[in-house]
């Protein structure tokens, strides 16, 4: 673990909320059934539990890059996909500074409604229930 990964991970521990503090009922229903309904396996957890979430929300779950010079192409390739109500998974969102940056600039993009921040994976979602753009940092 890089130095700029431990400060992210620091920073990470001291934001992340559970079910309590969290005002989306979407983030909530995410935090409270899906986050402890992963079914264990030989999967990595973030790519059982991106499985699982497009189980229970019946969606299509599209994996970015691992390259973070490339998230905004294909970011902008997927949007049609992500407004359509795709959930787009971002990889090691906090390994490097320019990865922190990438992501923070993706957060940001006109189309995502919400992101949600799990520290090793970051979420891209745009729903019709996502009335105002939100951000959260989730303890996964």
């Amino acid at each position: 673990m890089t130095l700029h990964a431990l400060r992210q991970y620091i920073k990470y521990r001291m934001h992340a909320r559970g079910r309590h503090g969290t005002h989306s009922p979407f983030v909530y229903h995410l935090v409270e059934t899906v986050l402890p309904g992963v079914p264990p396996g030989p999967a990595h957890k973030y790519q059982r539990l991106l499985t699982h979430m497009g189980q229970v929300y019946q969606c299509p779950v599209v994996w970015l890059p691992t390259d973070a010079g490339q998230w905004a192409q294909a970011l902008q390739q997927h949007l049609p996909a992500l407004q359509a109500g795709a959930i787009i998974a971002i990889p090691q969102p906090h390994a490097a500074p320019h990865h922190t940056a990438a992501w923070q600039a993706l957060c940001h993009t006109h189309g995502v409604r919400m992101s949600i921040d799990l520290y090793g994976m970051g979420l891209l979602l745009c729903r019709p229930e996502f009335l105002v753009v939100q951000h959260f940092v989730v303890r996964y």
